[in-house]
């Protein structure tokens, strides 16, 4: 196992590490009283332990997520309900409860996955490979933006992301109140 980083997610601790096999993946959740691996479609050649712990409330859990290894490096954002985060990898957007553990929602996204964008209080905007979507705190889709092309860049401007695609066509969509 190799540490990555540490997060502080306000109500809980986030530590994500590297594994090198499988094997050991799970072999480290199931020493968690509470864990749960989680999978994309394209599993194996990549593993990462998230740990995840409320030293006020004093609950421990972990998941763990196989995957390829192909593309973007997986990302954690924080979520609004206690103990709960955002975790994005390949071609899907994980919606975990660490307090149960359980994963709320696994969401199939267009393309591949590159970063979070928040965009208000309750919503999280989940920026891809083709474009960009909005997912409420349960995980559903509140609006999408696609091109032709893929997405070349982005911004945001006077609370409007624009999303630029590499056959230079610009969308926009106003970020308050998604």
């Amino acid at each position: 196992m190799h540490p990555l980083m540490d997060f502080n997610f306000g109500t809980f601790l986030l530590r994500v590490s590297n594994c090198d096999s499988e094997s050991e993946l799970r072999s480290l959740v199931s020493r968690h009283e509470h864990g749960i691996v989680l999978e994309t479609d394209e599993t194996g050649d990549a593993q990462l332990l998230l740990e995840a712990e409320d030293p006020v409330s004093q609950w421990r859990s972990c998941c763990g997520l196989s995957y390829s290894g192909h593309g973007m490096t997986p990302q954690a954002a924080p979520h609004p309900s206690p103990g709960c985060c955002w975790v994005g990898a390949e071609t899907y957007v994980f919606l975990i409860d660490f307090r149960e553990p359980k994963c709320v929602a696994k969401i199939a996204i267009e393309g591949v996955f590159w970063s979070f964008l928040r965009s208000d209080d309750r919503s999280m905007v989940v920026l891809h490979e083709l474009g960009a979507c909005c997912l409420s705190e349960r995980g559903a889709e509140i609006w999408t933006i696609s091109g032709h092309d893929i997405l070349a860049g982005y911004s945001v401007r006077k609370s409007q992301l624009v999303c630029t695609f590499a056959d230079g066509d610009v969308k926009a969509h106003d970020l308050s109140g998604s």
